[in-house]
């Protein structure tokens, strides 16, 4: 059985997980524009979409690979379903390093089809390029997120999730206003919160 309430407490937790995810790019524009300006703020918003392809791909993964698990493990496949969980896990950390390589190597061309100016440039791709290097982490703390609910836990990925977002803003906080670092500590402490969940997750499984 599977009621209309199993459904909602079953889901929500994942709910809850996307709206902190937003929470990442938004406690950064917050920070960025208080200390460090508006020309700051919009240029986080200018490389926004390339966060959002990570986001694609990473789901892509996540939801595809979960359900072929999800159907294995209902067959009482138990070591298929294991080969194909570290094969999407893996497969998901090496598109990661290949998409921080790619934009960081095209990242004047990636700059101009968004249609970055010149006053923004600078902020672009100091913010960018740092927040590539994080990619890997970020696509395996998606894939983890979805892959808890496929190992009937989403509460866990929803207490790692909520646990990077607050280590987030305060990172944020020790960057940008304490160590004065601008833009970059707001990339820095955003990849920090990829690093920590993606990490937990591969502790856990």
């Amino acid at each position: 059985r599977f009621s209309f309430w199993d459904l909602i407490t079953f889901s929500m937790p994942n709910i809850i997980m996307m709206i902190f995810l937003s929470l990442y790019t938004i406690v950064d524009g917050i920070f960025v524009s208080r200390f460090v300006g508006s020309l700051a703020l919009s240029a986080i918003n200018m490389t926004y979409p390339i966060e959002c392809v990570e986001l694609a791909v990473g789901f892509m993964f996540a939801t595809g690979g979960s359900a072929v698990i999800a159907r294995k493990m209902g067959e009482g496949k138990a070591g298929e379903s294991k080969e194909n969980f570290t094969f999407i896990v893996t497969v998901a950390a090496v598109t990661g390093l290949l998409f921080a390589i790619f934009v960081n190597l095209f990242m004047d061309q990636v700059l101009t089809v968004m249609g970055t100016s010149q006053a923004q440039w600078e902020y672009c791709e100091i913010y960018a390029r740092i927040l590539m290097w994080f990619s890997p982490f970020y696509f395996l703390q998606i894939c983890f997120q979805t892959l808890f609910a496929t190992a009937g836990k989403p509460h866990i990925a929803l207490i790692l999730t909520v646990i990077a977002g607050i280590e987030n803003m305060v990172l944020d906080y020790l960057f940008i206003y304490v160590f004065e670092w601008g833009i970059a500590g707001a990339a820095v402490a955003t990849g920090m919160g990829f690093l920590t969940a993606s990490v937990a997750g591969l502790i856990y499984f």
